[in-house]
């Protein structure tokens, strides 16, 4: 079977089943093949957050976002005191690698909000955007074709 109607196929079955990365282990069940190369890369851009809560004592929090695929893991810049911060698409674009042989192990995409403190971090809040909605409409664009208006958002 050649290798994209093997990915397609493995793509809606994992739509059905999503999975979570588990953080803290030392699985590398998440891994692709040895030597293996990405079939595509998924860019994702995070482009604001509005009415968060207040986590500090002057009435707001220092923000940021960290967005998860399988067990990659990046984070945006924090935006010092604000509820609703706007990050900069040079410093909130990310690439992550997708891998025929991970494929059927992808199930969502992780965005976890959280608040930046001197010694820790506060949870804020989060959202999974599931396979399913990443292909919606049945159809893909690339990062900068000037069809791809689709904006997903979430309020927690």
């Amino acid at each position: 079977m050649p290798p994209s109607l093997k990915f397609k196929r493995a793509l809606k079955t994992a739509a059905r089943f999503p999975v979570r990365a588990v953080s803290g282990t030392r699985s590398n069940s998440f891994a692709p093949l040895p030597n293996e190369l990405p079939l595509v890369i998924l860019r994702l851009q995070v482009l604001s957050c509005n009415n968060l809560l207040s986590k500090d004592k002057s009435g707001t929090s220092d923000p940021f976002v960290a967005i998860s695929v399988l067990n990659t893991r990046q984070n945006t810049p924090v935006v010092k005191r604000s509820l609703s911060p706007t990050f900069a698409p040079k410093d909130a674009t990310f690439d992550f690698p997708i891998y025929v042989s991970l494929a059927e192990k992808l199930g969502a995409v992780e965005l976890v909000v959280w608040d930046k403190d001197f010694v820790s971090k506060e949870y804020l809040g989060e959202v999974a955007v599931l396979l399913e909605d990443w292909f919606a409409d049945g159809r893909s664009f690339g990062f900068d074709d000037l069809d791809n208006k689709v904006r997903l958002i979430y309020e927690f």
